[in-house]
This record gives structure tokens, sequence and C-alpha cells, in this order.
């Protein structure tokens, strides 16, 4: 989600010092719901709806933030998903692992996953999908 169907820029540029991490900070953003929406992810995620492709989201962000990240997908008008999946808060993993155990997790439950769509390596690598496409992120990188 973060850096991928939301734009963050404005909270890490305007962190102190620039482009650091605070938790408190950063909590209250998401809770706020202060991100922007990456334009043409969205037009991306509709057309693939559009086309009858079921969009699933898988996000690291902790299960804690389910409600308040999915309100806010819906105010950036990103809504329709199939299947969301966040990180269990005593999920000790990579980034790597847990979204390719979810990605696996849901060809469980028969699906197919065609692309992962990502601002990380992370969230393509461990298999279990067709194909990715990699975001630009020059803010941070997630193992």
């Amino acid at each position: 989600i973060d850096e991928t169907l939301f734009n963050n820029y404005t909270y890490w540029a305007n962190e102190t010092p620039p482009f650091s991490l605070d938790d408190t900070n950063w909590s209250t953003y998401v809770e706020n719901c202060e991100t922007s929406v990456n334009g043409p992810i969205r037009a991306f995620y509709r057309l693939a709806q559009e086309k009858g492709v079921k969009v699933a989201v898988i996000t690291g962000r902790p299960v804690t933030q389910t409600a308040l990240t999915q309100d806010c997908l819906r105010e950036k008008g990103i809504t329709g998903w199939t299947d969301f999946t966040a990180k269990p808060v005593d999920d000790t993993a990579s980034a790597s692992v847990f979204k390719a155990q979810a990605r696996k997790a849901l060809e469980q439950k028969g699906y197919t996953i065609l692309v992962s769509v990502g601002d990380q390596i992370s969230d393509m690598a461990g298999g279990y999908l067709g194909g990715g496409i990699w975001l630009p992120n020059p803010i941070y990188f997630i193992p």
C-alpha cells in the first residue's frame, strides 16, 4: 500500500530529520489518512477490476491498522478488493517471506496471481506470482 497505492512523500519529507521514521508521527499520519493517492496505480487497479480481475491487497502494515487502512483506501477511491491481508503483530518474518506466504495462501484459496505491484523487491520475492511490476522508491528499502 505505502508508496504503491499511497504516496507518503509529504510525510517523509517533513519528518525531522527529513526521511526518517518516527513511530508516533507515523501512527498519527496513518490514523488521520494524511496520505495522497498514487493516481496512476489507482487507475491501474480500477482498470484491472473493469477487466474482471479480482484484486487482493497485501500490506506490511500491522493487522491492528486494518480498519484504518481500509477506511483510508475507500476515502481515496480505492475499493472492491476481494481479499485483504495485513501483517500479524507477532509475525517476525521479513517482508519478503510474509508477502510470499500471503500469496501462497491466496493460491490455496483458488486464486491465480497474475502480477504483484509494489515498490519493493520484497513485494515480488519468494514466488507465487505470474510476474511483477516494481515501482521506483528512492525513499526506503525493505528486505
